[in-house]
């Protein structure tokens, strides 16, 4: 209907949501394709924020595509807006999504870089509230601090973890159980903690996912 009618701007919006969407259906190609126009159009209609989500996206979708190079040009420029913009969660979300890229490539060096800006932004009192997956940035944080035999890797894990047994525990049992396996990052934090726990029992007073 926005291209329809002309509307630049609500077809930008629409195409930056799409293109997350097309990346659950394992379209990566039309995630690519829908990014990339969401960015254009957001440029055309000065939009900086849309412009922000959709590179961050278009990140994404470009390393599924395993163009790296081009990704991580993306989510530079997703932190710079974001960051321009005052608005440092989304800027903590881009650096995160990027990181975990550098780390499934093996530039470990980068995920680093990466994970030292969110753990400072966050001591200084930034939180994770208002991001759009916290989750998985804490999950990030743990596997990249893990990845580098960094002693703060088990904290996070233990954050990830405390985190989401609480979010579940509010969910009914079908919804709950949903939510742990079809959200990537949900998955792997419980196999990751059941790993561990199976190797170590956990402190007293931490939970098990239900």
């Amino acid at each position: 209907i926005s291209r329809a009618i002309g509307n630049r701007a609500a077809e930008a919006i629409a195409l930056a949501t799409l293109g997350p969407l097309r990346l659950c259906l394992h379209d990566v190609a039309a995630a690519v394709s829908e990014s990339r126009e969401a960015v254009r159009l957001s440029r055309e209609t000065g939009d900086a924020f849309v412009e922000a989500h959709g590179l961050m996206n278009l990140g994404e979708a470009l390393s599924a595509a395993t163009q790296e190079d081009e990704a991580a040009a993306c989510y530079a420029g997703s932190v710079a807006l974001f960051e321009r913009l005052g608005m440092p969660h989304g800027a903590l979300q881009a650096r995160a999504q990027h990181a975990e890229m550098a780390l499934d490539r093996g530039d470990l060096a980068t995920a680093m870089a990466e994970v030292e800006v969110i753990v400072a932004a966050l001591h200084g009192g930034l939180s994770l509230d208002g991001t759009d997956d916290p989750r998985r940035i804490e999950l990030v944080c743990h596997r990249v601090l893990a990845a580098a035999d960094d002693g703060r890797a088990a904290g996070w894990l233990v954050q990830a973890h405390t985190h989401l047994v609480a979010q579940a525990a509010r969910l009914e049992v079908a919804v709950r159980e949903r939510y742990l396996t079809n959200v990537p990052w949900n998955r792997v934090i419980v196999e990751r903690w059941a790993d561990v726990s199976a190797r170590e029992p956990p402190a007293p007073g931490l939970q098990h996912v239900p």
